[in-house]
């Protein structure tokens, strides 16, 4: 029969705007790089940090925070109580940006822009679209009036690090009611903003109305239950943008134009700051009088029967054919052929995010993953080839120091399919490489600042060798460079938020000349062998069609295609006869090959897809005005300083149960804005004993190596270490007070991750007297129980490689590794010496059988010499239990099934294995609006044993142990942004002893154990 206690463990990394909490109490990580100096400075309604580098580009920024202020506040009817805080970093070489109202309104803009393989490309002025996309989200998020908004003036913007159902469910109640709104709405709001008020937008994107477009050609259109973010296939996170914006564009569309012209998502959005919690959907009867789940519903039907429309004008002309050749869940870009035309090289993109070069034979239609080649984020991976193409140079984003990401160059060489890295250095996007095959031609953005650069191949990486041939005009980018046939010049596209101009550049004499200029986006000229002619890719009909013109000033481009989803990334073969692509469909990005000489100038205009946003006359005046308004005042320069920003950010109570009574207490967390700087802290007591628990954990993270200081105060049980004379058995409980020091440095990448990391730690132990009041007047056979302070020195590194699949919801491939050595000496204050050494190991192992099956491998082996206690150096048993994990050496090795220390010793062998299968595959909310989306149910059986020897207690003979069971969890996402898998598990421990205990208790001897836990993302 199953025990009649439950064991209850519960392990929460809440997951919000990014930030895990157990992650972040450990290895800190500041959002501001630390490799170059920050300044300072406000205006009216902002705070701005920024790189020193980027000054020159702050008074734009400036210009657009203070203007979507002007715009927006009126518009969501809301003004932050504080000034919003503004970061502006060069730390990415990919656009991006981000905004959070935790623990204050912050947002986050990288300078780098986009490349075209993303969805959020558009040249032109994208820091200001992304500066109102971030301030309509702090604005949509931080409004808040009712209940939760006097919680939040009492307790601040709570985040429940503690885990437990109490803080937990305060910080639900204290949220305000735009951050526990859908994904969805939230981003298609921020998408509407962007498009109105600062264009072109998401909105008017040729790129995004594709995948609507042919998601409806093709009969799969999502429903409202799948605009989820963790969608775990294409189109991935863009889904939730996509279908957002068009549910938030219909009501602009239908209750903006309604007699006054109003806007009407940003009326909802304020009925939606005046709810509570998760009363969600019906927030939008006061401007609509319908639900949000009624008007998704109206706005996909509006959404399809648009879309066929275009799809039927498309059609009225002959549709250009392009066959699918990879795979439906394989998203291909920038395909190019080797030497003899015989291979196709391209970077894919799988469903587990592990991307990589791959080859397709175009005789055999085989397709080979080059391991040997990783790439990432397979849009944004740039792949060009030599001239002889022998070799394939691809860009790969990849982490140097702890928090720059950057564009690194690497080669494949096609005849072994080996590749190594040409350059870490230099930041190239676009590179091209001369017909000499001596020199290469790249565009850089440093510093917000884009130029087209040529250098020696063999000198890549060297600044000092680059020769600038152009720079870009303020909100111009640069793209898609390549050589002319004869290398005397280089073809490029320069492109502003209007136009892209096509144009050509002398290598010696720097004569710019233009050759086409039209109002829509250009992308990937490239020539063909015969150097007749210049292809390209344009989306001038509202669809990515190829082009052709001679390479003149004044040409006139033809169009070759005419496609219902999109053409990309033309390459001829080497003997120019055929031509690779990249099509689209809705499953993605696919590989085509298509006969060039099949490809001839349409004789018929391409019907075009006319842009049909509708902007409000009355903010198109808006936005005349304020244009023209002068800059905005600021203050007085001066260098960021994280120490006199640190503040308060919220405390919370809490409390938690378990078989052994109760625990709870307060929280509080303080932190500067560039997380930089984050104390953490916690007290209270449990009620068995009335003993004190209390954690302190402080990181700065300002330099490259991570600092912490960290305290903790909470008791540790030893099941049955003390025995009498008469064999009977009573637990050890102590109460253990630590306090440390770390230093950790951390060697990242975008495969791996290992820190190093050295502490100096002070541990205090001392027996609970009331627990020993059990045993206290006996005989005892249990001697020398170790009571009082070790004092030690430690060292640990670890490494991890593995990679989290979307579709399982966990980790399924790759490894954990952790070496940790602890001494402790009389010279540092200890009163016992001795010298401890743990290893830990993890395997995943992808089973080929069957789609997400997982094998998990575990071992781990701990010893120790010196001094000899009761408690002995490791204790082996138990379930995962401490109130909050803190740097250095874990003495506790985790064996489910028994209590915790059931053994105790010098020296721990501990060895398991799970296999993870799922049972139910969902990947769907209940509805379109409510907040559980659903992953899938999995199971896992495990089994574990281990044996730990050597310990200091009379007539101990350990054996080996053992136990296995099974775990069902469902992952989901609780209340729309929390990751958890909570699950049931049985585990039967072989080896628990039948022992006489002073208080009787049987369940102590049950060898049927039943638990409940809460797990992450990675579920096991």
């Amino acid at each position: 029969m199953f025990a009649k206690r439950l064991i209850l463990f519960v392990v929460f990394l809440i997951a919000l705007s990014g930030n895990s909490f157990v992650h972040s109490l450990v290895h800190a990580q500041g959002v501001m790089p630390v490799h170059v100096p920050l300044m300072r400075t406000e205006s009216e309604h902002f705070i701005y940090i920024y790189e020193q580098p980027l000054k020159d580009r702050m008074p734009d920024l400036i210009k657009s925070c203070e203007d979507a202020h002007c715009l927006l506040s009126p518009v969501f009817n809301w003004t932050p109580k504080e000034k919003t805080i503004v970061m502006y970093s060069d730390a990415q070489d990919i656009h991006n940006g981000w905004a959070t109202v935790y623990p204050r309104p912050m947002i986050l803009v990288y300078a780098s822009d986009a490349p075209p393989g993303s969805t959020i490309y558009e040249p032109g002025d994208y820091i200001r679209r992304t500066v109102f996309h971030e301030y309509a989200h702090v604005l949509s998020m931080d409004a808040q009036y009712g209940t939760d908004a006097v919680l939040t003036s009492i307790f601040g913007r709570v985040f429940a690090l503690q885990g437990d159902p109490l803080s937990f469910i305060l910080m639900l109640m204290a949220a305000p009611p735009g951050v526990l709104a859908p994904a969805w709405y939230k981003e298609g709001l921020s998408i509407w903003a962007e498009t109105e008020f600062v264009g072109p937008g998401r909105g008017r994107s040729s790129r995004m109305d594709m995948i609507m477009r042919m998601a409806v050609h093709d009969k799969r259109v999502l429903k409202g239950n799948e605009w989820f973010l963790e969608l775990p296939e294409w189109p991935y996170t863009t889904a939730a943008y996509l279908y957002g914006l068009k549910a938030i564009e219909y009501i602009h569309d239908v209750y903006g134009f309604k007699g006054e012209e109003k806007n009407a998502p940003g009326e909802v959005s304020d009925s939606v700051s005046h709810s509570f919690m998760f009363s969600f959907d019906k927030r939008a009867r006061s401007v609509t009088g319908k639900s949000f789940s009624q008007l998704a519903f109206e706005a996909m039907a509006k959404e399809r029967s648009r879309q066929d429309a275009r799809i039927e004008k498309l059609k009225t002309r002959p549709i250009t054919r392009i066959n699918r050749l990879t795979p439906d869940r394989l998203i291909v870009t920038e395909p190019k052929f080797g030497a003899d035309g015989e291979f196709i090289y391209f970077s894919g993109r799988e469903e587990a995010d592990r991307n990589s070069l791959f080859r397709y034979d175009t005789r055999t239609m085989e397709l080979k993953k080059l391991l040997s080649a990783r790439t990432t984020f397979d849009l944004y991976t740039d792949l060009t080839a030599s001239p002889d193409r022998h070799t394939m140079y691809y860009t790969r984003l990849n982490v140097q120091g702890r928090d720059r990401i950057r564009n690194e160059l690497h080669a494949l060489n096609t005849h072994n399919e080996k590749s190594r890295i040409v350059a870490k250095k230099g930041r190239y996007r676009y590179p091209a490489i001369s017909p000499d095959g001596t020199r290469m031609t790249a565009v850089v953005n440093r510093a917000g600042n884009q130029s087209l650069i040529e250098l020696p191949i063999n000198e890549a990486g060297r600044k000092e060798s680059e020769k600038v041939l152009t720079t870009a005009p303020l909100n111009y980018s640069l793209l898609d460079p390549t050589y002319s046939p004869d290398g005397r010049s280089i073809v490029y596209i320069q492109a502003d938020d209007k136009t892209s101009q096509i144009r050509r550049i002398e290598i010696n004499s720097g004569r710019n000349e233009e050759l086409v200029t039209w109002p829509c986006i250009i992308l990937t000229p490239v020539f063909p062998p015969s150097g007749k002619d210049l292809l390209f890719v344009s989306d001038r009909n509202g669809v990515y069609n190829l082009y052709r013109m001679s390479c003149a000033p004044n040409a006139e481009p033809q169009a070759l295609t005419n496609v219902l989803g999109g053409i990309f990334n033309p390459d001829f073969s080497p003997d120019g006869k055929l031509l690779t692509v990249t099509g689209y469909d809705s499953y993605g990005y696919y590989l085509s090959v298509v006969p060039y000489e099949d490809l001839h100038p349409l004789d018929f205009p391409v019907p075009a897809i006319d842009d049909d946003w509708k902007n409000l006359a009355s903010n198109r005046s808006k936005i005349q005005s304020i244009e023209k308004e002068p800059a905005p005042k600021t203050t007085e320069l001066k260098r960021y300083n994280s120490f006199g920003t640190i503040g308060f950010d919220y405390w919370s109570p809490w409390l938690t149960a378990s078989e052994d009574g109760v625990m709870g207490g307060f929280s509080a967390h303080f932190s500067d804005p560039t997380q930089f700087q984050n104390l953490y802290l916690v007290g209270g007591a449990e009620s068995e004993y009335g003993t004190p628990i209390g954690a302190l954990i402080y990181q700065y993270s300002g330099l490259y190596p991570i600092f912490t200081l960290y305290g903790l105060s909470e008791p540790e049980r030893y099941s049955d270490l003390v025995r009498d004379e008469n064999n009977v058995y009573y637990d050890y409980d102590e109460e253990v007070r630590t306090a440390g020091i770390a230093v950790s440095l951390p060697l990242l990448r975008v495969d791996w991750q290992s820190y190093f990391t050295l502490g100096y730690e002070v541990s205090d132990r001392s027996v609970i007297n009331e627990s020993a009041d059990e045993y206290r007047g006996k005989t005892l056979v249990t001697r020398n129980l170790f009571d009082g302070t070790e004092c030690s020195l430690w060292s640990q590194i670890n490494f991890f490689n593995g990679t989290a699949f979307g579709r399982s919801h966990s980790v399924e491939d790759g490894r954990y590794l952790a070496a940790t050595v602890q001494w402790s000496d009389e010279s540092l204050g200890s009163d016992i010496n001795r010298t401890r050494v743990r290893g830990d190991w993890n395997e995943y192992i992808t089973l080929p059988w069957a789609e997400n099956h997982v094998l998990k491998l575990e071992g781990t082996y701990a010893v120790g010499s010196g001094d000899k206690s009761a408690q002995g150096l490791f204790g082996l048993g138990g379930y995962m239990s401490s109130l909050t994990p803190v740097p250095g050496l874990d003495r506790n090795i985790l064996l489910r099934g028994y209590s915790s220390n059931y053994q105790v010793g010098d020296e721990v062998v501990k060895a398991g294995a799970a296999y993870r299968f799922p049972i139910y595959q969902r990947y769907r909310n209940i509805n379109t609006t409510s907040p559980l989306y659903i992953h899938q149910l999995f199971g896992e059986v495990f089994y574990e044993g281990g044996k730990a020897t050597g310990g200091d207690i009379e007539g101990q003979d350990n054996k080996w142990i053992n136990a296995a069971g099974l775990e069902l969890n469902v992952s989901t996402t609780l209340f729309r942004f929390l990751p958890i898998s909570p699950g049931i598990g049985v585990a039967y421990a072989f080896d628990r002893e039948d022992r006489n205990r002073r208080n009787d208790d049987d369940d102590n001897n049950e060898k049927w154990q039943f638990y409940f836990s809460i797990k992450t993302t990675v579920n096991f």
